[in-house]
């Protein structure tokens, strides 16, 4: 094995163990309200406006 042959195997492991140490995303399904104040929203939105996502994102640890 050659030095990059090294650098390359060490690379990697680096992205492997950063791949594994990283939090799941959680998706969340559009269900029709916002999930911060209940408001009603349009097919396929998740929150009505900025303000309510990011209150959600700190209250959840998202931000």
């Amino acid at each position: 094995m050659d030095e990059a042959d090294l650098a390359e195997h060490q690379e990697q492991m680096h992205r492997d163990r950063a791949l594994a140490m990283r939090k799941p995303v959680l998706i969340l399904p559009a269900v029709g309200e916002c999930y911060n104040c209940r408001d009603i929203v349009p097919p396929g939105v998740r929150f009505c406006d900025r303000d309510c996502r990011a209150d959600w994102e700190l209250r959840n640890g998202r931000s």
